[in-house]
């Protein structure tokens, strides 16, 4: 809601409000170098936390609702972590898995850039009460 009431008279500003705030919520993630991790996992994944971001962000403009974009955030990192620390043991990519991971992350992202730009100004103004 910050960044739409910051952005609220400027040209393109339903793409700035989703670029904004999911470079916000990417930047948050910098803090993992800090816990140890490496570098070019830090910035991978800070990268895939924009397109993340973006998604977490179209969700809560088109629900009003935070807590079913904090719950999709959470099943997507209990996804990761059973992934990594849980069910896989050995090798965890192959070469089919990450074309496969490639593929839906394009469509993903093609999915929320469309939505994105078939978001009206006003359907954000309306939802964070921003008319006033």
């Amino acid at each position: 809601p910050l960044t739409a009431i910051k952005l609220k008279t400027s040209r393109f500003y339903q793409v700035k409000v989703f670029a904004v705030s999911s470079a916000i919520f990417a930047l948050t993630h910098i803090v993992n170098l800090f816990g140890g991790a490496g570098f070019v996992s830090v910035l991978l994944q800070v990268l895939y936390s924009f397109g993340l971001g973006a998604g977490l962000n179209l969700i809560m403009i088109k629900t009003g609702n935070i807590f079913i974009a904090t719950s999709v955030h959470l099943i997507y990192n209990l996804g990761g972590s059973i992934l990594t620390y849980g069910l896989v043991y050995g090798m965890m990519w192959t070469v089919g898995q990450i074309i496969l991971t490639t593929i839906i992350a394009v469509i993903f992202g093609l999915i929320i850039i469309f939505m994105i730009f078939n978001t009206k100004n006003e359907e954000i103004t309306q939802r964070f009460n921003l008319d006033s």
